[in-house]
């Protein structure tokens, strides 16, 4: 098995059947968009060979988000396969982030990304890196990783998991 770290997208298609022609590498995808989008069929990226069908149809059950920002898309929340290769990742604008011991989840970290969500907390509540990317009008993804970097500048405490609030001690953020 051979890992990707890039998503490739190959178009889109109205149904299951027609994707499964196009796939033909680990991490290919094509989205199944009839009226509205419905799924997202994927080449394992582990390399197993296997299909993934990540659900994005709400009315059928369970649901991912997906975003298309510029043509790359990003999944919330993460892919876990618990069956065959167990492959366990983040999709975040077409890149792919294994998640798991010794592998590294952070994407890259915009600056204004940190600002804008310095800019929504405060010191008297946390807030949630879901709630906060949903006022943003942002990819879960990429607020969670500019939380953590605001922690480790102590900017921000993560207070309890996934929950951030400005950090209570300073007079004021390190950043921006």
């Amino acid at each position: 098995m051979s890992r990707v770290y890039e998503a490739r997208s190959l178009g889109t298609v109205e149904r299951y059947a027609e994707a499964m022609g196009k796939l033909a590498r680990a991490g290919d995808y094509v989205l199944v968009i009839r009226g509205v989008p419905r799924s997202i069929i994927m080449s394992c990226p582990d390399g197993c060979g296997e299909m993934i069908v990540v659900n994005l149809d709400r009315r059928s059950g369970p649901a991912w988000c997906h975003y298309n920002i510029g043509d790359r898309l990003s999944v919330y929340p993460s892919v876990w396969r618990e069956n065959s290769c167990r492959a366990h990742f983040i999709i975040c604008r077409d890149r792919i982030y294994w998640c798991g011991i010794g592998e590294s989840s952070a994407g890259a970290i915009d600056r204004s990304m940190k600002a804008a969500v310095l800019a929504k907390l405060d010191r008297s509540r946390s807030m949630h890196f879901e709630a906060i990317a949903d006022v943003l009008g942002a990819i879960p993804w990429e607020v969670y990783w500019a939380c953590n970097a605001l922690v480790r500048e102590n900017a921000v405490v993560e207070v309890p998991q996934g929950f951030f609030q400005l950090q209570t001690d300073t007079k004021s953020p390190p950043f921006p």
